[in-house]
Order: structure tokens, then sequence, then C-alpha cells
């Protein structure tokens, strides 16, 4: 098909102004730009008054999880996103090792629930996404490899620091993958087992793609009142193991907090000046969504999910997950404790059950006559872990300075999903569908918050 786009004002990606532009195009590649005659096109666009720009590009992004199950990615699509950085926060389907991979499939069901719909039929990053190429996908693919998903193929839950030899696998694991096509690695440094690395060991497994030209994507270790500090450590790893540097889903949660939006990118700007190539993106929402298990310790979640849950039924050990959730010590944090029962709302459950869908867990308690506490970990038990939690804890105005910082991109930190089908049901965070388009009306339409118009 010839299609020819008259008159618009195109953004051509590199940061110039617009201008005023055709774009023809041709069995689906544009073959011509500016103002464009003799071209025979089956079909014109007027597009007078507004902006042709290329495709967006998602920067955190977790439809990897669901690329085999919603291949068309329609969310994504009818946001004008064309190319997605996926595999972030640690989580990624491979690399997969026989004897830990039931734990990578409860693992993965706490955050997104597909493990069953899957084949499970491969072994590397590389395997997963030449089964994602040869089924088809609607928008391209910048992947990632989990350093959680590394750290468990090798060492399980376990609590520990890793061996020398442990070191080298998870090195050698890495190094493979980027060898093969990823892009570099991510951690998610709240979550098990990614939360029990110390940074030496997150430096020795990063060293080992940066000869390969791998970028270290990290969800921090703390987004609260520990959040400068987190920060200096995702910099500290691209310093020592000479790797660029993205801190995922930069945010300042926990009213207390708010305000350090400033200090955070004066890190990243001094970081910058010490030689990392270090950038941040953001989703411009108040409120983030994560796994429900995700809310309880650390501590607590080693051994994986079925061992956590099975604890959560002793009276001590959930005295001692109570007190630290509601008054978490120094240097760790609580989405609990940032947000508040109030604050905590779910989405959606893994037994689907309507009832829950978009209440907080402060109305659930009251409503079935339970403590807040008591009630969420009757969820957990109920549904096996399997459930989310969208999390209210974050102020606007630092969501603001961070949509006004150039070193900040967007991503919707959200699966691609196709509504009506599939096994994702529930309700979405309204980021699933309205990142980018509350970007261009909130922040440039309505709060001019990017500097232009």
């Amino acid at each position: 098909m010839e299609l020819l786009i008259k008159n618009g004002r195109l953004l051509d990606g590199t940061g110039a102004d617009w201008f005023r532009a055709d774009v023809a195009i041709s069995e689906g590649k544009i073959v011509e730009v500016g103002r464009v005659s003799g071209f025979h096109a089956d079909k014109e666009i007027d597009a007078t008054g507004k902006i042709v720009s290329p495709g967006f590009i998602d920067m955190h992004s977790h439809s990897d999880m669901t690329a085999l199950l919603y291949p068309e990615a329609e969310s994504k699509v009818k946001q004008g996103v064309t190319t997605e950085v996926v595999g972030n926060c640690g989580f990624t389907l491979a690399p997969v090792a026989d004897d830990t991979l039931e734990l990578l499939k409860r693992s993965t069901d706490t955050v997104t629930p597909v493990s069953a719909a899957l084949t499970w039929d491969w072994k590397s990053l590389s395997d997963y996404f030449e089964r994602v190429g040869r089924l088809g996908h609607s928008v391209n693919y910048a992947p990632l490899v989990g350093q959680g998903t590394i750290r468990l193929s090798v060492m399980g839950f376990e609590k520990r620091e890793p061996s020398d030899s442990e070191i080298r696998k998870m090195g050698s694991l890495l190094r493979d993958e980027i060898r093969d096509g990823a892009f570099g690695m991510s951690s998610g440094l709240v979550y098990t087992p990614g939360c029990f690395s110390k940074t030496e060991e997150l430096v020795e497994v990063a060293k080992s793609m940066s000869a390969e030209g791998g970028l270290y994507f990290s969800h921090i270790r703390n987004e609260s009142s520990g959040v400068l500090g987190a920060v200096g450590e995702a910099i500290r790893i691209g310093e020592e193991a000479n790797v660029p540097v993205e801190v995922s889903h930069v945010k300042v949660m926990g009213k207390s907090n708010w305000g350090l939006s400033s200090k955070i990118i004066s890190l990243l700007e001094e970081g910058r000046q010490k030689g990392v190539e270090v950038n941040a993106d953001m989703y411009p929402y108040t409120a983030g969504e994560t796994a429900l298990w995700a809310a309880l310790p650390a501590w607590a979640q080693e051994g994986g999910v079925d061992a956590s849950l099975a604890r959560l039924k002793e009276t001590t050990f959930r005295e001692r997950v109570k007190s630290e959730m509601i008054s978490p010590r120094e240097g760790t944090q609580s989405f609990v404790a940032d947000a508040g029962w109030e604050g905590i709302q779910i989405p959606s459950v893994g037994s689907g059950d309507k009832a829950v869908q978009g209440r907080t867990m402060a109305e659930l308690a009251a409503r079935d006559g339970m403590e807040p506490f008591d009630r969420f970990v009757k969820m957990l038990l109920d549904e096996k872990g399997e459930a989310a939690m969208i999390v209210h804890s974050m102020g606007e105005a630092d969501v603001s300075t961070f949509m006004a910082n150039p070193l900040v991109s967007i991503g919707s930190d959200q699966n691609g999903v196709t509504p009506g089908r599939g096994p994702l049901g529930g309700l979405l965070h309204p980021r699933a569908y309205g990142c980018f388009p509350r970007v261009l009306g909130r922040y440039v339409r309505e709060k001019s918050n990017l500097g232009i118009a």
C-alpha cells in the first residue's frame, strides 16, 4: 500500500524543532520526507495542524512477559509505542535452570500470572525471543536480562553471598546473553532474590558485560527514605563496572520524603560529571504497581513464594512481619509505611475475584471486619501470592520535576496486552493504556512541563 501523510508538523526524533513536511510511505517503509510531489498514493492523510512523529520508545516495559500471549500488544500500539525496552526490574523468563524452574514460575506469577499459559521450552533469553520472533510481534523489543533471574538460576532464593565460582557462573550467563542480543542487565533490588545481592556482587557481575557494551538498568534498592543512597549505589555500580546506568522509574515514595526529586537530579548530574553515563526513566503518575507479595520485608521472602506463605501461618513470624511493614528498620523500604493501608489498592488477584478489584486494603479490612494486616495476609494466602497492588505514595511536584529534566525519559512499567482475552484479567493501572497520552495531554498541553507546546 502507498500512503502519503501531507502538511503535518514533523518532529523527526533528533530533538530539533518541528518543520512542515509530507511523508511518503511505500510497502511499509518511509521513502521520502519533505514537499512530496509526483507520488501516487493509494491513501492520503491530511495532517494539517497535527504533529507527525516517529513511534515512541517505552523505556521501561515488562512486555517480554506477555509477548507470546499478546503479540498484538494493542495497549502499546494504541499509544503510539513502536519500541520497548523489556526485561526490567530483574525479572525475565530466562535464563532457565532445570532445578530452579518451578521457583522461577512461582516468582513470575506474583508479578504477572502467566506461567501456566507458557510452554517454558527455552533455556536462554535468546531462545525465548527466537520464539517471539517466529510468532511475530507488533513492536520492536530491546531486551534486558534480569539479574534476579540469573541469580535465581544459580543460587535459588538463598540469602547469602555467592561463592567465587557462582559469581563467575552468573557473569558467564550474562555475557552469553549480551553476545546473543540482550542490551544489558536489569536489577530489582527491592525484590527477591536481587535484594540479597550486595553492591560488590552487582559490580562483579556487571563487569562481565562491560566489554560487550552492556547497560545496567536498576530498580534501585530504596525509593523512599533511602532513595539518595540507592541512586548513589546505582551510579557506583556503573562507575566501578564501567557500564552506563539507567535508574528505573525514578520516584520519591512516602509523603515525608517528597521534595527529594531535585537532589536526585543533582546526583544524576554529578554522576555524569564523574564520567558515568547515567540517565533515568519515569511514568507520569503518583501511583505505581507491583506484586502484593513485595510488600513483605525482604528477609521474609527468603526461599521463594511458597516458603514465605508457609511461614506467614506462624504467629511469631507474622508479628515480626507486621512490625517491620508498619515501622521499617532504618535503611529499609516498606510500601505500607509509605502509602498506608488506604494507599494500597488491589487491581487484580489470581482467582479473578471481582469483589476486591479497585478496593484498598483499608476498605477490604473494614468490609470484612478485620485488621488491615490480617486482611493482607489472608489475601496472600487465599491467592497463593498471585495478587497485584497499586501503591499511592508519590507527590505531583516530584513527578513534574522529573518530567521536566532532559536526563529523564518515559516508560510505562507495564505489560503489553490486548483487551478481552488471555490470562491477565482484572483492572489495569491507567498507565497500561494511558502513559504516553498522559504525558502529551497533562504535561505538554495542560502544564507545559516539558517546555514545548
